[in-house]
């Protein structure tokens, strides 16, 4: 699966990233690592290279963070903030 981010305007916050979605006109507050974690979704990687990435980036073993990036990209899509590439 490949996530791509909807159109969205962000804001730069003292806790974080306001998002707002120009599609669905809901605001998101996302903190920094979950930012990260969104920036990647540019439809060309897959979920299991950002996956990966963070993984090599944050010197954790891959199965442990799959389940959380797994539950946080099901919430960004409940919530209409990345799509699937088919």
């Amino acid at each position: 699966k490949i996530p791509i981010k909807s159109k969205l305007t962000v804001r730069m916050e003292k806790d974080g990233y306001l998002i707002f979605n120009t599609e669905t006109s809901g605001f998101h507050l996302l903190s920094k690592d979950a930012y990260e974690v969104l920036k990647k979704c540019d439809g060309k990687k897959t979920l299991n290279e950002i996956i990966v990435f963070f993984s090599k980036k944050r010197k954790e073993p891959i199965e442990e963070l799959r389940k959380q990036f797994v539950d946080f990209f099901k919430k960004l899509e409940e919530r209409k903030i990345i799509k699937w590439k088919r």
